[in-house]
């Protein structure tokens, strides 16, 4: 059994939810204790771009709960970060998770995320990115979603 786990990092930054639609109900007030002077998506110039996608994955690939992925189970998390200006990601929180079993191994993948920083005035910015994360389990001759390797 072969699992593939997705993740569209440019075109789900690039369409990020709205910051408003970004607030995490049960972490609202941390969020706006420690998190000043960061920019939502859609008041950057320049949005980050992943640096690694192919490491983020090996690094899903690695974790993926054994027995989630021997029970053929497959799943969705959307993470909440913001990408600092060297790249880094830092206040992660889960936003909402299909298993709880996806979570961390989620969180630490993400932790291993690099991005081009998001630019304000043609400097690096400290901006909020929400990340869904498909974690997928395929049968071995079966790309995601079904369709059958050539």
């Amino acid at each position: 059994m072969r699992f593939f786990i997705l993740l569209a990092v440019s075109s789900a930054v690039a369409a990020a939810v709205p910051a408003d639609a970004q607030q995490h109900p049960q972490s609202a007030q941390k969020v706006e204790a420690d998190t000043s002077g960061v920019y939502e998506l859609r008041a950057v110039e320049e949005l980050p771009r992943p640096i690694d996608v192919a490491g983020f994955q090996r690094a899903l690939a690695t974790t993926y709960p054994p027995e989630l992925r021997d029970a053929g189970r497959s799943g969705e998390v959307t993470v909440r970060f913001i990408v600092e200006p060297d790249g880094k990601v830092s206040h992660l929180s889960i936003v909402r998770s299909s298993e709880k079993a996806f979570d961390a191994p989620t969180l630490a993948a993400v932790r291993t995320l690099r991005f081009r920083p998001a630019k304000v005035g043609g400097r690096p910015a400290r901006v909020w990115v929400m990340q869904p994360v498909q974690w997928v389990v395929a049968a071995d001759g079966e790309e995601a979603g079904g369709s059958r390797r050539p």
